[in-house]
């Protein structure tokens, strides 16, 4: 071989070394900003056992105030959850070596709670969990909750659970009055507006209705719910499907409590108390006041005392719902504010918070008070919710009419009419109840 031969290959094996090279280096650059693209900080050590331990050392009375339910109802209700989702040992292992603790039942539980009760998702990291996670856990804990209490908003439906509901109210007004002013009484119901944020593209897109259907007639966006309560306060039928502009009578007859109350024998013997806003239903099964021209006709006749006394005591059977409506309003906090979620999550969250107030109430637990809020905290522009904020619909506004301009009033008209009504005012009159408008308390004619 000759030295141009050998040159040659030299250059030959040169150029290789050189190729080998580049691709080397080709692929761990490649590699290198792989890495570099899918690196992420690792999880952050969370010690979640100490909050648990100081929480454990909190009083009774700060506790309820944290949580809105006793340690008791708190034990009881985790009990439930736990024996029917516990956390798995390999859900425990992952979250053991991801952050160095698991986000148990209990920190869960926890942590719903405390949103009901209106903190802010950003307090949650007092908590040893992440700010980004904080809705996911009230979420899946507030479906679990409604799980577990699946049936604790219930209408009976056998003849001696309703009688037992029915004599609750009868044994109120016997200590009140001394015997059974309105014998039958079985349910208090009313609308409550839950206000909302302006609903999103996907929320009105959903349910196929324009975003002017949520608009309250007090100008803000809202749903509202329908509730019916027994004499302890605590809610036998619970419905939150509504645009904020439907009227309250308008969504009750669209309630399988009203195609019920309509069609089941076992529920004619009982009537529930509403206010005149109900009034065009009529029949002697949802018991309304005299209106205000009926009254009018009533002191022209002379029977003015006992029409009154009549809508006093069906008024003080009708504010047990808006007692039932002011503590769960005050308990949860959650409502104080235009809620920002979702509405099916707002809807799910109110219907596990009236499940919730039921479960106080069946553990016995008395209202809180103010839940250890310092009064100089309130301020006058915080929104309130109104138990009325229904708007007029046309029977109403007809009723109010004819009662206002016509004497002779339609037979249609008369159907609202309830002899019930009539029958329970006579006997209040002829028990020598009687009412005293002046000084607003009740006396005894002999």
């Amino acid at each position: 071989m000759d030295f141009q031969e050998e040159e040659d290959v030299w250059d030959d094996n040169e150029m290789r070394k050189r190729k080998f090279f580049c691709c080397v280096m080709m692929l761990e650059m490649s590699n290198l900003m792989k890495a570099k693209r899918s690196s992420k900080p690792a999880n952050p050590h969370r010690d979640r056992r100490r909050v648990i331990d100081f929480i454990s050392n909190w009083s009774d009375s700060m506790f309820r105030r944290q949580f809105r339910l006793s340690r008791t109802t708190f034990s009881y209700l985790l009990e439930k959850i736990e024996r029917k989702y516990p956390i798995s040992e390999t859900s425990e292992r992952k979250a053991i070596n991801s952050s160095g603790s698991v986000i148990c039942n209990r920190l869960r539980l926890y942590i719903m709670l405390r949103i009901l009760a209106g903190a802010s998702y950003l307090d949650m990291i007092w908590y040893e969990v992440s700010v980004d996670n904080v809705f996911a856990i009230v979420v899946d804990m507030v479906k679990k909750v409604d799980d577990v209490l699946a049936d604790i908003i219930d209408l009976p439906k056998n003849a001696n659970d309703l009688k037992k509901i029915a004599k609750e109210w009868s044994d109120i007004q016997i200590r009140k009055h001394g015997f059974s002013t309105m014998p039958g009484t079985l349910l208090a119901g009313d609308g409550l507006v839950i206000q909302i944020n302006a609903p999103t593209k996907a929320d009105l897109d959903r349910r196929g209705i324009s975003i002017e259907k949520f608009r309250n007639r007090k100008c803000c966006f809202a749903i509202i719910c329908l509730a019916f309560c027994d004499a302890k306060g605590r809610f036998r039928y619970w419905e939150i499907s509504w645009p904020g502009s439907t009227s309250d009578i308008t969504a009750y007859k669209q309630t399988a409590l009203y195609r019920r109350w309509r069609d089941d024998p076992l529920l004619k013997p009982y009537h529930m108390v509403l206010d005149a806003i109900f009034s065009s239903i009529g029949g002697d099964q949802h018991l309304t006041p005299y209106s205000k021209e009926q009254l009018r006709r009533a002191r022209i006749a002379g029977k003015y005392i006992e029409y009154r006394a009549y809508n006093a005591i069906q008024s003080g059977e009708r504010i047990t719902i808006e007692g039932a409506f002011g503590k769960f309003i005050r308990r949860w906090g959650f409502f104080w504010k235009p809620i920002e979620y979702d509405i099916d999550t707002t809807i799910l969250i109110a219907r596990v918070c009236a499940k919730l107030h039921n479960l106080c109430i069946d553990m016995n637990e008395n209202e809180a008070g103010n839940h250890g809020i310092d009064a100089n905290m309130r301020t006058d522009d915080q929104p309130t919710m109104s138990m009325n904020d229904d708007q007029p619909t046309d029977s109403s506004v007809m009723e109010v009419f004819e009662n206002l301009y016509l004497e002779n009033r339609t037979a249609l008209r008369r159907s609202t009419e309830s002899t019930k009504r009539d029958q329970i005012r006579i006997n209040l009159q002829r028990s020598g109840l009687a009412f005293s408008s002046a000084n607003d308390y009740f006396t005894y004619n002999n």
